[in-house]
């Protein structure tokens, strides 16, 4: 389950912003198919870790690979498996700092087809090596 988060920034205090309001989920994320949800996932953070609720059962599926961010992996094999629910519940105050090793970057998550590709081929090495670690999990989400 990938819950929500008020955003708080140190610099400015508690903001009214949430982790929805920066990584945003479609309403009706709910009713598509699995494969559109995982293509979604695929290019979106969908999920962080201190938001978030995993069954203990299902652990011993989730081996993170190497270079991935753990919240980031399993919100992606949840949703090729079917099994990630967004929940709009304000569970946490997200607290961001600039030591933080993600925090609110989005990347080239907003950006066009064209530009998400350019990005990635900017760095060959590091997409290929995602490319072949998701190819399980793209075939799953099939």
């Amino acid at each position: 389950m990938a819950s929500d988060g008020r955003i708080a920034d140190a610099r400015i205090g508690d903001s009214r912003r949430t982790l929805r309001d920066v990584f945003p989920v479609p309403d009706d994320f709910a009713d598509w198919r699995t494969s559109q949800r995982f293509n979604y996932a695929v290019r979106h953070s969908v999920a962080t870790g201190g938001a978030s609720a995993l069954r203990p059962s299902a652990l011993h599926e989730l081996k993170v690979p190497a270079g991935w961010l753990h919240d980031r992996w399993w919100s992606l094999w949840a949703a090729a498996h079917d099994r990630l629910v967004i929940d709009p519940t304000i569970v946490i105050d997200y607290r961001v700092s600039d030591a933080q090793q993600v925090g609110l970057h989005t990347a080239a998550q907003d950006a066009s087809a064209p530009a998400w590709l350019i990005h990635h081929a900017g760095q060959f090495v590091r997409s290929t090596r995602r490319a072949i670690d998701l190819a399980p999990l793209f075939l799953a989400s099939r």
